[in-house]
């Protein structure tokens, strides 16, 4: 089932304006623990009991796009911003040091449906 343009899923306000867009990540702890957190709450809400580890940040992609995109917010923005979180979650938790003004670039990169959009 596809979402309507409308967006009245009433999954999407919530993940939409909570876990996708910047927005979410304003919450608390420092940026490098809410990519975690935030990727980590993804992976358990779209895999669920998946058993497969191996591709899990196309899976995540897939899954967010497919129940999120929208007429002003498509799944292929979606997709992209969902694939790099998760990735730069794994990098982080693997011990990959990631510059601070390389993270917040990638957060003002991040695809927003503004607050007006129908």
């Amino acid at each position: 089932m596809q979402p309507s343009s409308s967006g009245t899923g009433w999954w999407q306000p919530h993940l939409t304006s909570r876990c996708i867009t910047t927005r979410g990540l304003n919450q608390h702890g420092d940026h490098y623990e809410r990519i975690i957190n935030l990727a980590t709450a993804l992976e358990a809400i779209l895999t669920g009991g998946d058993a497969d580890t191996e591709g899990i940040g196309l899976r995540l992609g897939t899954r967010a796009a497919t129940l999120l995109w929208t007429d002003s917010d498509p799944g292929r923005a979606i997709f992209d911003d969902v694939k790099h979180l998760y990735n730069l979650r794994s990098e982080l938790v693997h011990g990959v040091r990631i510059a601070e003004k390389d993270l917040l670039k990638w957060l003002g990169a991040v695809s927003v449906v503004p607050e007006d959009a129908p």
